[in-house]
């Protein structure tokens, strides 16, 4: 349905827009991996991150807060079980 319908912004007098699927193989790299590799690299290049440093620290507090959660949700559930 989507494919058929035209684009609202389109200029009048323009050719339609192609929508072109195209897939793409990515190698499969460990996430932290690349990301330390990344930093490492930026390092050994003087080049700034893609990530700035004030992100990737939000990021690690608010993973560490979600594995918090998550442990003591854990510990609950265990001293509930063990209760019953």
């Amino acid at each position: 349905i989507y494919r058929k319908q035209p684009v609202a912004n389109q200029p009048p007098g323009h050719p339609p827009i192609e929508i072109v699927r195209k897939r793409v193989r990515l190698k499969w790299q460990e996430p932290l991996k690349a990301e330390i590799g990344h930093f490492l690299e930026c390092i050994a290049k003087g080049v700034s991150p893609q990530i700035p440093g004030e992100k990737a620290r939000d990021a690690l507090e608010l993973a560490v807060e979600i594995s918090e959660i998550v442990k003591r949700n854990n510990q609950t559930r265990f001293q509930s079980a063990a209760v019953q």
